[in-house]
């Protein structure tokens, strides 16, 4: 990264640190320095993992963030040679999405976690609200990939998005400005149109990055993370 990537990695790291109920304070320039070898967009796209639906019940140290980097890349390479590189959104990220909204609006929900001066937070244990909000987004996207799949005229982003309040109301509290966000959102004339088919096709799984990022911390303070 750059160093005019500070604001926007400053701005990555208060969700990520959000998304876990845990403070900020000075970890922003140890992660920026244990990160510094990722690029701005890779760094993005590890944050949305581990906030994710799939992502880690811990907060992800820096080591851990280039674990899911790695496994994202690696299973990015398995289809190097069977199709070109797939930028196209999809139901799973768009759910994602509105999931970080809420969670960055409630300021975090509740995750705890031991702040190490010079190191990091470790012993981090995502809150059982967040856990349920991220299995309630899990279990709505399966159930509508096959509406959008078949072509459902009713299978809009208006439709989903008023299933996916249903969804977490009943396991969390939404900010009154996320709803009324998600409301404008559903009046946008492009939320009456379908999803299109192609936003619910098959997606590789990451498998290694949740396995790994339950086992104990053993990175000794001060070992770098960053590969050489």
């Amino acid at each position: 990264m750059l160093s005019t990537d500070r604001e926007e990695f400053a701005a990555q790291m208060r969700l990520l640190c959000d998304g876990f109920n845990v403070p900020l304070s000075e970890r922003v320039e140890a992660y920026f320095k244990g990160c510094a070898k990722m690029s701005l967009i890779e760094f993005a796209r590890c944050v949305e993992y581990a906030l994710g639906a799939d992502g880690p019940e811990k907060i992800p140290t820096t080591g851990q963030l280039w674990k899911i980097l790695h496994a994202l890349k690696s299973r990015a390479q398995i289809h190097t040679y069977e199709q070109p590189k797939d930028t196209r959104d999809h139901l799973a990220f768009y759910a994602n999405r509105l999931l970080l909204r809420h969670i960055g609006n409630r300021g975090g929900l509740g995750s705890t976690g031991r702040f190490v001066p010079g190191y990091g937070l470790v012993d981090c244990v995502a809150s059982p609200e967040l856990v349920a909000c991220r299995k309630a987004t899990k279990a709505l996207v399966d159930w509508f990939l096959q509406p959008v799949r078949e072509g459902a005229e009713d299978a809009t982003p208006a439709a989903f998005i008023e299933l996916f309040i249903r969804a977490i109301s009943a396991v969390s509290v939404i900010a009154p400005a996320t709803l009324r966000e998600w409301d404008q959102q559903r009046q946008e004339p492009a939320a009456l149109i379908p999803f299109p088919t192609w936003m619910a096709r098959p997606l590789p799984r990451v498998t290694e990055s949740p396995r790994m990022l339950e086992q104990p911390l053993k990175t000794p303070v001060g070992e770098s993370h960053a590969p050489a």
